[in-house]
């Protein structure tokens, strides 16, 4: 219900943002103002895109480098084991 009424009053705050653009500036202020904000909304896509990105790549080297640590020391217990009844006694 909190989301709701929160929608609802930022829905009327930009009716009455742009009814005072209107009124000051007149429709060609209107539509620069729109498309100030179509920009704003492009660029922060954008960066939250970027974000997400890098974050899936971070996340990819450290699985790339935990496979590895594991496959090494997999390997490296193998070759230990070997070593210790492969031996002649």
């Amino acid at each position: 219900m909190e989301k709701f009424i929160a929608l609802k009053e930022a829905e009327d705050l930009e009716y009455n943002l742009q009814q005072i653009i209107r009124a000051t500036r007149g429709e060609a202020g209107l539509k620069q103002f729109m498309a100030l904000r179509n920009e704003e909304k492009k660029a922060m896509e954008l960066e939250d895109y970027e974000t997400r990105k890098r974050s899936a790549k971070i996340k990819n080297v450290l699985s790339i480098l935990f496979g590895s640590v594991i496959f090494f020391a997999g390997f490296a217990g193998l070759v230990y084991v070997a070593w210790l009844y492969g031996s002649p006694k």
